[in-house]
């Protein structure tokens, strides 16, 4: 995983977006988020939207073990990264 990728799942958004131009920069036709079928090239998209998808994940992991309150604060965190997220993936 490269760390652009890691910063934005680690919700460090700011500086994935940083290390995102910075690809661009070098690589202007880059694909920023190879895993969608759509070339992304906008880091302040895809960014959010890896920490949203990460918030997501943990907040299944914690509903799984009964931390019900704790999830619903990670999918509401994800929903302000990421309005559009589907929370039950």
């Amino acid at each position: 995983m490269e760390e652009r990728e890691k910063l934005a799942k680690f919700g460090k958004v700011e500086e994935a977006i940083a290390l995102y131009k910075e690809a661009q920069k070098l690589a202007p036709e880059i694909d920023l988020n190879p895993d969608t079928g759509a070339i992304d090239k906008e880091p302040k998209t895809i960014a959010p939207e890896l920490a949203a998808l990460s918030k997501v994940e943990e907040g299944t992991k914690l509903a799984e073990f009964g931390k019900v309150q704790e999830a619903i604060a990670l999918y509401q965190e994800a929903q302000k990264l990421n309005p559009d997220i589907d929370l039950d993936p």
